[in-house]
């Protein structure tokens, strides 16, 4: 299980747990992303043309590394996202 949070000095503070399968050696890491950017990256990946999403992989190796996500199975779809400095 991953912990997704968000802040806006606006609107509040939110947090979510989602489950996931951790490989690796993870640690404490935390990063950050525009929510915007990253909603496109995963609608694009996930959703695609059809109405019901999709299993992704999000590969990630450090807090301020691009990660690379992709659609579970042959789709070939992927996409790549510049993590934020927080």
């Amino acid at each position: 299980i991953i912990a997704v949070s968000a802040e806006d000095p606006d609107v509040g503070e939110a947090e979510d747990f989602v489950a996931a399968t951790i490989m690796g050696d993870a640690g404490d890491l935390r990063i950050g992303f525009d929510p915007r950017y990253l909603k496109d990256v995963l609608g694009v990946v996930a959703l695609g043309d059809g109405d019901e999403a999709a299993e992704v992989e999000i590969v990630m190796n450090g807090n301020l590394d691009p990660i690379r996500v992709t659609r579970v199975g042959t789709d070939g779809r992927l996409a790549v996202a510049m993590p934020l400095r927080i």
